[in-house]
């Protein structure tokens, strides 16, 4: 246990930081047009069914799990309006020429394409699917998802709702199928999440033809390898009972030739001091019940273990005064014993 950290400094860093961090993230949220805390919209919330959260946490906790939950939209601070966004007129930089432009323009579109890329989607993670991650990934994109009821709190929507586009799977295969919606792997949907302004299908079919053609040259190359390693593997063995053989003949004739002084030592038991091991507990549970005192507690403690330590060495010393005062004693005794006999 450390001895040389204030617990009380500690403290006070972490107020201090969980206050910062309050207010960054307040200044985040309001970059974002959200509200901080943050609060689950309205129309979201009337969406939701209260009745739900009992089942999984107490009425103070259910709506931070259904918040957490990550399937509804949150509040905005200023209710978004959906006006023509006027366009800003640009005006080129220098040395910057207008294919560089167009090129920064549709990167930014592609950009802004790429973020409402789910955006009309609606999708339900299986069990076997880790929630939070995709959960996280499709809202970031503008799309919305759902899970079972009996899985976690803040479902929105059932495994049966036809309009359900795509239903998120990571088993082989599944004794009934709902007709509507595709059946995806998560691996796919975070595939597209990282793509950007590219199809994946296509990609995913020349992906395939390669492969094909890269295992066939690997097959013919491996065979070859075979051969190779078969008859290298063969070389190696002969030549490794040869080497036996001849260590084998060298350790006999060494053993036969030399034979090596060996002496053998009696140990010793070593005893455990309980006494010893009790006086060094006792001496650490008290030096930690001292660590975890009070500031005012532990000078207090201080002060008297002082006055004691304090009187115990007057004490020694009027025994040592006593003792060589009864020598002195004596002596004298013994040197007018010695004169009367004279």
């Amino acid at each position: 246990h450390p001895t040389d950290v204030d617990y009380r400094v500690m403290a006070t860093f972490t107020e201090f930081y969980t206050t910062l961090l309050g207010f960054v993230n307040f200044r985040l949220y309001q970059s974002l047009n959200l509200l901080y805390p943050p609060k689950i919209d309205t129309q979201a919330e009337d969406e939701l069914k209260p009745a739900e959260g009992k089942e999984y946490a107490m009425d103070s906790e259910s709506y931070l799990e259904r918040l957490s939950a990550l399937s509804a939209s949150l509040a905005r601070a200023v209710a978004p309006t959906h006006e023509d966004e006027v366009e800003m007129d640009e005006f080129p930089v220098e040395g910057e020429t207008a294919e560089l432009m167009d090129a920064k323009k549709k990167e930014q579109e592609a950009l802004e394409k790429h973020k409402k890329l789910f955006e009309g989607l609606r999708f339900f993670l299986n069990r076997e699917v880790p929630r939070e991650p995709l959960a996280f990934v499709i809202r970031c994109f503008g799309g919305q998802v759902s899970w079972d009821k009996s899985l976690c709190i803040g479902a929105t929507y059932d495994a049966s709702d036809p309009s359900i586009t795509h239903h998120i799977i990571d088993r082989p295969r599944l004794d009934k199928q709902v007709k509507e919606g595709d059946y995806v792997p998560p691996e796919k949907l975070k595939l597209l999440a990282l793509q950007r302004g590219e199809n994946p299908e296509e990609e995913s079919e020349e992906e395939e033809e390669e492969e094909e053609e890269e295992e066939e040259g690997d097959n013919d190359k491996e065979e070859e390898e075979e051969e190779d390693e078969s008859e290298k593997e063969e070389e190696m063995k002969l030549q490794k009972m040869e080497e036996q053989k001849m260590e084998e003949q060298k350790t006999q004739s060494t053993q036969s030739n030399k034979v090596l002084p060996v002496k053998v030592t009696a140990g010793k038991v070593r005893l455990e001091d309980k006494q010893r091991l009790e006086q060094e507990q006792q001496n650490e549970e008290k030096r930690l019940a001292i660590m975890m005192m009070k500031k005012r507690e532990k000078y207090l403690y201080k002060k008297i273990m002082f006055g004691k330590k304090r009187k115990i060495r007057e004490a020694n010393k009027l025994a040592e005064k006593r003792k060589a005062h009864d020598a002195a004693l004596k002596e004298q005794k013994k040197k007018n014993k010695k004169a009367r006999q004279a």
